[in-house]
C-alpha cells in the first residue's frame, strides 16, 4: 500500500500507512526473510519523501539487518550475490552508498 500511494504521488498516504507499519515494527523483531527487507525500503521511501527525518535511521537499519545476514554467507561469491543480485537488497545498498556520499561530500 506504501508503494502504491507513491506511485500516485500521494506522499501523505503513504506516510499514513507506514506509521501504522512502522509501530508494527517496533514491536515485533524482524525476522530472516526478504520481506521484512522489503517493506523497512518502502517506508523509507514514504519517510523519504515526506521528508522525514526519521528516513536515515529507518535506512540504517535495514542496512544493519541487510549486512548481518549477508555475514552469515560464508562464500564470498555467494555473498556478493546476495547483496547485488537481488533487487531490493541492492536498492539498500545504493540507497545508503548515496546516503554517506551526501553526508561526506
Amino acid at each position: 500500500m506504501v508503494r502504491v500511494a507513491l506511485g500516485r504521488g500521494e506522499v501523505a498516504a503513504a506516510l499514513a500507512v507506514a506509521e501504522e507499519i512502522l509501530v508494527y515494527l517496533a514491536e515485533h523483531q524482524a525476522d530472516r526473510t526478504d520481506e521484512h527487507l522489503r517493506i523497512y525500503l518502502a517506508c523509507y521511501r514514504a519517510l523519504a519523501a515526506a521528508g522525514d527525518p526519521r528516513a536515515s535511521g529507518l535506512l540504517d537499519t535495514a542496512h544493519g539487518l541487510l549486512q548481518a545476514r549477508a555475514q552469515t554467507i560464508q562464500d564470498p561469491t555467494l555473498r556478493m550475490a546476495f547483496l547485488n543480485d537481488v533487487a531490493v537488497h541492492r536498492g539498500i545498498l545504493r540507497l545508503m552508498e548515496t546516503t554517506l556520499e551526501r553526508e561526506s561530500g
